[in-house]
């Protein structure tokens, strides 16, 4: 309902014009105890969603997003991604942040609900979407999975 700020709709521009992925890296509350029972996808699982993307989508451009600047500087120091990354810096609520996200054409989920609106919000017809294939630690049976997803091994 609100008009996106000046620095978020120059980023929507930019992830109009090209093959934009959003990769989606969850961490802050999933690491505290409250979440012990999800999985928190690790770098492996990220690398192997954007392989499959790079063999898959002309020219890709792959946008980091995570929960805060705190998470990204954490994920700029720890991962080291084969492909080249735009990490997204712009401190914004959760509303803008989403809004962005659901604005790229591609998808490497996180198993987190705002990664899966994210997408469902994305208007691309012909999105890739890559998901872990398990949303928590322990097998319980799972109806959020879309059935043209690309699942990977967590």
């Amino acid at each position: 309902k609100t008009q996106a700020s000046e620095k978020n709709l120059e980023k929507i521009k930019e992830l109009d014009c090209c093959n934009s992925v959003c990769v989606h890296i969850r961490r802050g509350d999933y690491l505290s105890s409250q979440y012990s029972f999800l999985n928190v996808c690790n770098e492996k699982y990220y690398q192997k969603g954007m392989d499959y993307i790079e063999e898959r989508i002309k020219e890709p451009v792959f946008y980091i997003f995570s929960n805060n600047n705190e998470e990204i500087n954490w994920i700029k120091k720890n991962y080291h991604f084969r492909q080249k990354v735009n990490y997204i810096e712009l401190n914004n609520p959760d509303y803008e942040e989403l809004r962005l996200m659901s604005h790229c054409k591609h998808f490497v989920m996180a198993n987190s609900t705002f990664s899966w609106w994210a997408q469902y919000m994305s208007n691309n017809e012909k999105k890739t979407v890559i998901a872990p294939n398990r949303w928590t630690k322990t097998p319980i049976p799972c109806d959020i999975y879309q059935k043209d997803w690309i699942l990977i091994n967590v």
